[in-house]
């Protein structure tokens, strides 16, 4: 696998997270990306926040 370049574990995740805010970044649903990457919407918030990404209130019902 080394031989095939395959990323290593810490660039995995950092990819990861970049694939989580370019999904925010297109939808504006924390719901829709955190069903995409099978996340729960706390671990999307967690992600969008450590990254200085901007997030939207949520409407009232």
């Amino acid at each position: 696998m080394r031989e095939g370049g395959f990323p290593n574990r810490a660039e995995l995740i950092r990819l990861q997270r970049d694939a989580i805010c370019a999904a925010y970044e297109d939808s504006g649903s924390m719901a829709e990306v955190a069903k995409r990457f099978a996340l729960s919407e706390q671990a999307v918030s967690n992600t969008l926040h450590a990254r200085g990404v901007r997030t939207r209130k949520p409407r009232r019902r």
